[in-house]
């Protein structure tokens, strides 16, 4: 059944998976010539974890799906949230080869803030498709805050604290800096249920 559901919603095949892989794996191993992989790993993630799913919530939305959910008041927050969820893994699953690359680069506490950072993306991901009225809108939303977190994420700011990606382009020695980076995935999450369940 899980199977069933991952491929339906996220859309994977395994020869998708591979390329996917491949390409990463590819990108984030040139990335390391200039110490620059977490960084590389950080941008693939952002944008896959936000394009794919906010366009998959609105083609849902064209062939019927969506509104069958919504239907259902009760399963809607629970519906998006294992969306979210089911997104993360399709993130996750072809990015295994250049994940390892990084860990072994940067140690391995480096998961931490790619399991947190995939789950902010792909949450936010299924926010803008949620919110938006069509595949322009969802394509404009999706670049829009891919941009940003790719911005926030690449200039050292104060808010960059807070972001999953810059515990990995600029890792910090202070035990303060993990608690930190859960915040907005959290905050994401609670976002996303208290939308989906009002409308």
């Amino acid at each position: 059944m899980m199977m069933t559901d991952f491929r339906a919603l996220a859309g994977q095949s395994p020869v998708r998976i591979i390329a996917k892989a491949a390409v990463s794996l590819i990108v984030v191993g040139l990335a390391a010539f200039y110490s620059r992989e977490a960084l590389a790993l950080a941008i693939i993630i952002i944008f896959t974890g936000v394009t794919g799913p906010a366009i998959r919530v609105i083609t849902m939305k064209m062939d019927g799906t969506y509104d069958r959910i919504i239907v259902s008041p009760a399963a809607k927050p629970r519906f998006f949230l294992n969306f979210g969820g089911l997104w993360v893994i399709a993130v996750l699953l072809p990015l295994v080869p250049a994940i390892a690359v990084v860990m072994i680069r940067d140690g391995p506490v480096t998961i931490i803030p790619v399991i947190l950072g995939t789950a902010l993306a792909t949450v936010l991901g299924t926010l803008a498709g949620f919110v938006s009225r069509g595949l322009s809108d969802a394509h404009l939303a999706a670049l829009v805050l891919s941009g940003l977190l790719i911005v926030l994420t690449i200039i050292r700011t104060p808010a960059s604290a807070f972001l999953p990606y810059a515990a990995l382009s600029f890792p910090s020695s202070d035990p303060a800096a993990l608690p930190a980076i859960v915040i907005l995935p959290v905050i994401a999450i609670a976002v996303l249920a208290l939308t989906t369940s009002r409308s």
